[in-house]
Order: C-alpha cells, then structure tokens, then sequence
C-alpha cells in the first residue's frame, strides 16, 4: 500500500470540495424538497443526512487538532453563499422542520 502524505490528503480532499462536493449539496437539497412534497420520511431522513454531511466536510480541508475545538462552526467556500443564505434553502428546512415537530 502506498503511503499517502498529509499534504496529498489535503490536496485530495480540496480536489473534492472544488470539483463535487457543491453539486453533492445541490442534489441533496433538492431531494429534501422532493421528499418534503411526497411526505416520503424516510427518503427525506436520507436526504437530509446527506446535506449535514456536506455542511460538515473540512471546507478548510485542513489537518485536524483534536485540541481546537471548532464545535459547529462550518468554513465553506465564498462561492456556496448564495445557496447557503438563499431563501429558498431557509425556507425549506424551515418547512421541513414545522412539519417534522408537527408530527407524532
């Protein structure tokens, strides 16, 4: 097996950010808003897993320090603002989460 230096491993993980990792939220919001329409709770828990795990990603794709506590503070990209401040994202997690509490 070869031996992957940290600097190769953050080099790869900045590839991702930069060439997928947007298009991976995109998607995964707009299956939140499809399963929020079809009321399908299960399509809808998957998908909002997988929109935490992109907000969750090292956006600084740095090397972790188990002594800094960052708690829930995300560094994405400038670019990812205006889907992340848009309206439309607000509004849906907040219709998702009125219809969750909603629920039994």
């Amino acid at each position: 097996a070869v031996k992957r230096s940290l600097e190769d491993h953050r080099d790869t993980l900045s590839r991702f950010r930069d060439a997928v990792l947007a298009d991976v939220f995109r998607v995964a919001v707009e299956e939140v808003a499809q399963a929020h329409r079809t009321g399908d709770a299960g399509h809808m828990n998957k998908a909002l897993g997988l929109v935490r795990e992109c907000l969750g990603f090292d956006f600084r794709c740095a090397i972790p320090d188990p002594a800094v506590d960052m708690g829930e503070t995300i560094f994405p990209p400038d670019a990812w603002r205006p889907m992340l401040q848009g309206v439309q994202l607000t509004q849906l997690l907040w219709d998702v989460y009125g219809a969750s509490i909603g629920s039994p």
